[in-house]
């Protein structure tokens, strides 16, 4: 069995098996992102760039809100459901399992993203142009493989199962609001520049930020991004529990 079909059909029984949570967080991804939205546009000055700035926190909140709880719950249901137990003794390999999870985080990122795109263009907030959209694309699957990893990171590393819930949510929402998404870096104090710079969230908004406005990759957010999607995979892969 190749590796994507290893992957395609591990995808199959994910969504077979955890449909309601899915669904749940889905929806409720496009929910939290619309009210944000929407709350920017009644409250933030009609300056385009200022909306296009708080619109593009608001994708990057609700990427932190789905892709992060996706991947963490779905591998907290396994581990502590006794569903991982059955890699050992089944031709799927330990990395199809993972890449299927993660691949959860990019397609919804990916959803999320281009359906935001659209609306905003729809409105007069965005430009549609070719650079811009592939902007987007890179954007979505760059931040769904980060914010994927870091959900998988969380999930392996937790004890138990309420713990681990727990973490998986306040971080899914804590590290997406303390990131620099609805205002800038300095604005933070200079100890937490740091701890900043190491959120995919701040490195993923000004992406989105340039899809928005048409324009193309803004190279330095792009490669934070990647290599923090690098790191965040191959430690969470490397120091997963893969057994109970």
């Amino acid at each position: 069995m190749s590796g994507i079909s290893e992957v395609s059909n591990l995808l199959r029984l994910y969504l077979v098996q955890e449909r309601r949570t899915f669904q749940f967080l889905l929806v409720n991804t496009f929910i939290i992102t619309a009210a944000i939205d929407y709350l920017g546009w009644m409250i933030v000055p009609g300056d385009l760039e200022d909306l296009r700035f708080w619109m593009a926190g608001s994708i990057t909140f609700g990427l932190g809100m789905g892709g992060l709880a996706q991947v963490g719950f779905g591998i907290l249901n396994d581990r502590f459901l006794g569903r991982l137990d059955l890699i050992r003794t089944s031709p799927v390999s330990k990395r199809a399992y993972y890449a299927a999870h993660v691949s959860v985080a990019v397609a919804e990122a990916l959803a999320l993203v281009l359906l935001a795109l659209l609306l905003l263009w729809a409105l007069g907030v965005a430009e549609l142009t070719p650079a811009g959209l592939a902007t987007a694309l890179l954007a979505a699957v760059c931040a769904g493989t980060a914010i994927g990893g870091l959900g998988a990171a969380i999930a392996f590393r937790a004890m138990d199962f309420d713990a681990g819930n727990t973490i998986v949510a306040i971080s899914a929402l804590g590290l997406a609001a303390a990131s620099p998404v609805f205002y800038d870096i300095a604005a933070l104090p200079g100890p937490l520049h740091p701890l900043a710079w190491c959120s995919p969230f701040t490195h993923v908004a000004p992406l989105l930020r340039a899809s928005l406005a048409g324009a193309a990759v803004p190279l330095a957010p792009l490669l934070a991004t990647l290599a923090l999607a690098a790191v965040l995979n191959a430690a969470s892969y490397r120091l997963a529990r893969w057994t109970e």
